[in-house]
């Protein structure tokens, strides 16, 4: 299939060359896809090549014309599903720059380019050693993190200051006198206040381990118990099994 692929890519290619509608793609596309959408097979098709074969369909025509927005939306999806953890086989495929040229398109839809986004954010992570969870990233990760934030914060507030400064004030040639709409205040909590407790939360609480001796005593008010149940007198209406007193 990935040779057939790569056949349909290189005709469309020619008869786009030729002035002729390029449908080879479009007239296997349905089966390519039902067969790449197996998620037991998806891995096996990354090894045979697969990004390479799908940087081919995306990439544009010869008269500098998109794929089929079909072609382009159902591949994004899948690209945004797989989990491509080696950098190597983005960088020889060449998915990545057929990714970032739908992304930076004009005639790209909207949602596509979304899609795109996060593909190419979800790949540049591991390329720059950037931990998507934060739960696993270290102490120095957060403290770089917190110092970009705070950076941000400070060229946030100076362009604020800027446009207090240059807004008109009473008694300026075309000041309005009117009521501010409020804004939304965008502030990064970036300070991290002190712990106030010292005790070592992580261990748990252990539960008090049941001895030998507890054992036993418990086993024997148990039978106790049912002993006692046992003997109770069961109350007939003929009065039989009752023992009355002489």
């Amino acid at each position: 299939m990935i040779a057939d692929m790569r056949i349909a890519a290189k005709e469309d290619r020619d008869l786009n060359d030729q002035g002729k509608p390029a449908t080879k793609k479009m007239g296997m596309f349905k089966t390519v896809m039902h067969n790449i959408c197996k998620v037991e097979l998806q891995m096996a098709f990354v090894e045979a090549n697969l990004l390479s074969v799908m940087t081919d369909w995306l990439a544009p025509m010869p008269d500098k014309g998109l794929p089929h927005v079909m072609i382009r939306s159902e591949f994004m999806r899948l690209l945004h599903q797989l989990k491509i953890e080696d950098p190597t086989r983005l960088k020889e495929s060449g998915i990545g720059k057929a990714v970032m040229y739908l992304y930076r398109h004009p005639r790209e839809s909207k949602q596509n380019k979304e899609l795109a986004g996060h593909i190419i954010n979800d790949w540049a992570r591991p390329i720059f050693h950037k931990e998507a969870d934060f739960a696993h990233m270290t102490k120095e990760d957060r403290r770089d993190k917190d110092a970009a934030m705070a950076k941000r914060a400070v060229q946030r507030k100076k362009k604020v200051d800027d446009s207090e400064e240059q807004s008109f004030k009473p008694g300026d040639p075309g000041w309005v006198g009117r009521a501010r709409v409020p804004m939304v205040d965008n502030q990064e909590y970036i300070r991290r206040p002190e712990w106030q407790t010292v005790v070592d939360i992580s261990k748990g609480t252990k539960k008090k381990e049941i001895t030998l001796l507890e054992k036993h005593k418990r086993k024997f008010a148990e039978r106790k118990r049912m002993a006692k149940n046992n003997s109770m007198v069961k109350i007939s209406i003929e009065g039989a099994r009752m023992q009355l007193g002489q």
